[in-house]
């Protein structure tokens, strides 16, 4: 029966869990643990996606409320579907809405938990607006198709994008560009840019800490660090190296 079930389900995750807790007990933790003070000033602080919502909406209220926002919709779409769920579906659609509201909490934490959060909120929207199309074929009203087409403005991903536009900051400060009016962030990452170090020696390369992946996959040289929360000794040398001056920058890549 269903409480056997029930039992089998829950001693599986306690298992599951005992083995996370055994094996690396930071799991249970901070993910970002072991990170320095000095890697979470100088570069973890800065990326976006491993910001919080509060710190997104900080930055970019326009990005913190169309991400968001959307998610909020999809919990609207699951509690009208599990409300209006026969007694056979309420279990698969309650366990879509314990899916939504768990990856809606790590969005909160970190703004990259959106790809979840908008996946479980995009499939409680196609089931709503599948409830809603079934009873307005049935119904045949005014009132159910302007419910329907409501609904669906209401889960449209464009709709919430077009909204945010409404609490934007206003840009106090042009764009870097390059002269030829790209931006610094595309033109720093384009292969062009990389052609001349192929006539160079192989070496270990200083670069800033978003630079190093790509320069990894565009030449043969070696860098100092790249972006990735375990390169914490990559990431603290490289950050005393540009931090320095000349000379001290110097015997800090030599060591």
């Amino acid at each position: 029966g269903w409480g056997m079930r029930v039992a089998a389900g829950g001693f599986a995750g306690v298992l599951t869990l005992g083995l996370f807790a055994i094996v690396n007990p930071a799991c249970l933790g901070d993910p970002y643990v072991e990170v320095s003070e000095q890697v979470r000033v100088a570069w973890l602080s800065v990326v976006g996606e491993a910001m919080s919502l509060m710190a997104v909406w900080e930055n970019r209220p326009d990005s913190a409320a169309w991400q968001f926002g959307f998610v909020i919709a999809g919990l609207v779409a699951a509690i009208f579907v599990i409300s209006t769920a026969t007694a056979k579906k309420r279990l698969p659609t309650a366990a879509l809405g314990l899916l939504l509201v768990l990856s809606m909490l790590a969005t909160i934490w970190q703004i990259r938990g959106v790809y979840f959060s908008h996946a479980f909120a995009a499939i409680a929207g196609g089931v709503m607006l599948g409830a809603l199309f079934s009873r307005r074929e049935k119904e045949d009203d005014t009132a159910s198709i302007a419910l329907f087409v409501g609904a669906a403005l209401f889960m449209s991903p464009t709709s919430w994008q077009m909204a945010s536009r409404l609490v934007a900051k206003p840009q106090t400060a042009e764009p870097r560009v390059t002269p030829d009016g790209q931006s610094y962030g595309i033109a720093c990452l384009d292969p062009v840019a990389y052609r001349a170090l192929g006539d160079v020696p192989q070496s270990k390369v200083l670069t800033p800490i978003d630079l190093g992946m790509s320069l990894l996959i565009q030449t043969d040289h070696g860098v100092y660090g790249g972006p990735y929360h375990r390169n914490i000794l990559g990431i603290e040398r490289v950050t005393r190296a540009f931090m320095s001056a000349p000379d001290d920058a110097l015997e800090e890549i030599k060591t």
